[in-house]
């Protein structure tokens, strides 16, 4: 076992403690099927006595004096850890990270620099729940010129949903890798280390529907989506391909979100009334959805994860959540697994029909 290096609240550190969100009592999702219905599979849904974080509070704190170690996205503090900075960091990470003068840049600012990302900020869902909640929160707070944000590079995508906002970042800490920053005056904030994954943020719903509220709404609701991973690299699902054959012949429509602008994406998730996916990324569109629509989650036993019917749960969606079983018991977010085709379109065919009565009234 590695020696772990000294840790520091950022508190006791802080020249300013600022509370930006209190996410009030826990909620429960509003379930669109039924567990005493389930297809003929051993696909179980994890949640059914899930509930919101209830009292969590989102904090952001101005330090001076820090160093930013851009491969781990940990702050450091008189040669010690920012507790709140370690965000999913293993103890052979945490133990090797120390201030390098060889790796270390010093950044001159006449403002504050917002720490705004995590070492995943690329991620479409990592991006949009926790990079961008912190980038918009700040610019409320000091206005663009005010602050300066130190960021990785930035899909065009997301540079983009920023401009939508009405954001125009002064000059960025464009963070390398492998470097270091010494930083004399920062601001960071909890939502980039997903303190608000799990709980009811209202503050980052409402940042979801301005920026939805940005692209034209023709009024739709009656779109049936797919959300695809056939591209991806990891965590691919056995059987998609034929799941999405079933799918078209239902009249599904198959989106690959990251081939899609983002004023496609806001426009496909706010028509739908059933979005369908495997666990990931491309599901954190699921925020522009209207309220009611039917959210139907897949994911493998080996990575279970509320993420996505959290964000079901603040859109004010119906959901459903069925975990496949998996040949390991270890948590692996990188393993691939198999889906049982029949037992998805079974529960689509389920879901779909009860979104017709919930739509007309007849099921509350």
């Amino acid at each position: 076992m590695p020696d772990m290096p000294d840790f520091i609240d950022i508190a006791d550190v802080a020249d300013a403690t600022i509370e930006l969100e209190a996410c009030g009592p826990s909620l429960r999702p509003r379930w669109i099927a039924r567990a005493g219905r389930k297809p003929a599979t051993r696909a179980r849904n994890p949640f059914l006595q899930w509930e919101t974080m209830p009292d969590v509070r989102i904090h952001a704190w101005r330090v001076r004096d820090v160093v930013l170690d851009a491969t781990t996205m940990l702050l450091l503090h008189g040669g010690k850890i920012i507790r709140q900075s370690n965000y999913l960091r293993s103890p052979d990470e945490l133990a090797q990270t120390r201030i390098d003068p060889d790796r270390l840049v010093q950044v001159q600012s006449g403002a504050p620099v917002l720490i705004c990302g995590d070492a995943w900020s690329t991620n479409h869902y990592h991006f949009f729940n926790h990079t961008l909640p912190a980038i918009d929160n700040a610019m409320a707070r000091h206005g663009s010129d005010g602050i300066r944000l130190a960021a990785h590079w930035m899909r065009p995508v997301h540079a983009h949903a920023l401009h939508l906002l009405g954001h125009v970042p002064r000059d960025t800490v464009q963070l390398e890798p492998g470097r270091q920053y010494a930083i004399a005056d920062a601001e960071f904030c909890a939502f980039t280390v997903g303190i608000a994954d799990f709980a009811n943020s209202r503050s980052i719903q409402f940042m979801h529907d301005r920026l939805a509220a940005t692209v034209p709404d023709d009024g739709r609701h009656d779109g049936r989506l797919y959300v695809s991973r056939l591209a991806d690299r990891h965590r691919r699902a056995g059987g998609e391909a034929d799941l999405i054959a079933g799918l078209r012949r239902r009249g599904f429509t198959i989106a690959t979100p990251a081939d899609m602008t983002l004023e496609d994406q806001i426009k496909a998730f706010r028509g739908a009334r059933l979005v369908v996916g495997p666990h990931g990324a491309g599901m954190a569109n699921i925020a522009f959805c209207r309220p009611g629509t039917a959210v139907y989650d897949l994911m493998p036993e080996h990575f279970i994860d509320s993420s996505i019917l959290n964000l079901a749960i603040r859109a004010d969606a119906r959901a459903w959540v069925d975990a496949f079983p998996s040949d390991t018991t270890t948590t692996d977010h990188m393993r691939d697994w198999r889906l049982d085709v029949r037992a998805v379109l079974a529960r689509v065919d389920e879901i779909d029909g009860r979104w017709r009565w919930f739509k007309k009234g007849l099921l509350s």
